[in-house]
């Protein structure tokens, strides 16, 4: 389970204090952000995959469009029409990207629905549920092994080992939050937990190329660091406390890459460190001018296409700007959209490349034992 910094405004330290007010207890080292996607440039294996992206899209739509009006719903209907967006542009990576959390937020409908009788039922019902889940689980977590995952395009082995990750975390939280509040929460999140597994063994499938070595990529401790140190000088600044859930939110996703790092998942990390870093650039985006973004996504385009290597993570975050500049400008989204695009060829951009080139095939970090344990802290916040 990831582990959180529990900082507060006053600490020495410059930590930032994980919140969230609507809840009594908290899992302070969940993932607060769950982000994904894939062919920014695009491939030649895509058509095959397009397919099937296409068809989960439409199994998507049909359950949400299927399910009551509300403006959760809306939401997720837009995320799908933006993965929609980019699959028709040859966008595997960024269809990918957004597809995911809809994919989890479908599972978790689908199933806390088929689990209603247990609301009020009691812990202990809850917490036979909750074992009789967990081999369930285990058999589909093991198939990603079976399923050669390192042999992936970087991007989705990365989006794929994130998501596993995530799975185990939300799953042994389940647990605690439905015995430290009530049933219906820790059933929220075992949904995510077979969400995020779901997630993760159907893009496995995926008929990408493979390449026969996988990828042997740097893990990016040095670049972890370095963004903490200006997520921590961002928030000295006198106003930081405005934007308190989103600091919260930065900090989590850093240590979620810290962990992954440790665990031997370099590529993992690698795009939850970018995440992390469009996360912190959204929060103070300088003014856009749409044409210079164009002109800056066509020149990034031309340096992936001068590099051997496998630099789909860095693709699919050009394939997410990309994509939120093709919103039509008459759209209400457009201007949050073309903000989006704006930190990406900015901020997170430079930044892959400058992991990409110094080293990046150096050495990854040590694996963590298979039968390590994941540490869930369950922290009391007394403001409701």
């Amino acid at each position: 389970m990831p582990k959180s910094h529990l900082f507060n405004k006053a600490s020495s330290a410059g930590t930032l204090l994980l919140r969230r007010s609507s809840l009594l207890w908290m899992v302070a080292a969940l993932v607060l952000a769950s982000c994904a996607s894939c062919a920014g440039v695009p491939s030649s294996d895509g058509e095959q995959p397009g397919k099937q992206i296409a068809a989960q899209l439409e199994r998507l739509e049909s359950v949400l469009k299927a399910a009551p009006a509300s403006e959760q719903t809306a939401y997720e209907l837009l995320r799908l029409q933006r993965s929609r967006r980019a699959l028709n542009a040859g966008y595997l990576y960024a269809s990918l990207y957004d597809l995911q959390p809809v994919m989890v937020e479908v599972a978790v409908r689908q199933y806390t629905e088929s689990k209603r009788e247990l609301d009020k039922a009691g812990f202990d019902a809850f917490d036979k549920e909750w074992q009789s889940v967990g081999p369930q689980l285990s058999q589909a977590d093991a198939k990603l092994t079976e399923a050669g995952v390192d042999a992936l395009p970087a991007a989705v082995s990365a989006l794929v080992q994130s998501a596993q990750e995530q799975s185990r975390s939300l799953y042994q939280a389940a647990r605690l939050y439905g015995r430290e509040t009530t049933p219906p929460y820790g059933l929220h999140y075992i949904g995510q937990a077979k969400g995020f597994l779901d997630f993760a063994v159907w893009s496995a499938g995926l008929p990408f190329t493979r390449s026969a070595s996988g990828q042997q990529m740097r893990a990016p401790e040095k670049e972890i660091a370095e963004l903490e140190k200006e997520l921590l000088q961002s928030y000295q600044r006198p106003d930081a406390t405005k934007q308190q859930g989103q600091f919260n939110e930065v900090s989590a996703q850093l240590n979620f890459a810290g962990d992954l790092n440790r665990k031997g998942k370099p590529l993992a990390a690698l795009q939850t460190y970018l995440e992390a870093s469009m996360m912190l650039g959204l929060m103070d985006v300088p003014n856009v001018d749409v044409n210079k973004l164009r002109k800056q996504g066509q020149e990034f385009k031309a340096r992936f296409n001068k590099e051997r290597q496998d630099q789909s993570i860095g693709q699919m975050y050009w394939e997410i700007a990309e994509n939120n500049l093709a919103v039509p400008a008459s759209d209400k989204s457009s201007e949050r959209a073309a903000r989006r695009a704006a930190v990406i060829l900015e901020r997170v951009l430079p930044r892959f490349f400058q992991y990409a080139e110094s080293g990046a095939s150096a050495p990854v970090a040590a694996t963590a034992p298979a039968n390590a344990k994941v540490k869930v802290t369950l922290v009391r916040w007394p403001y409701t």
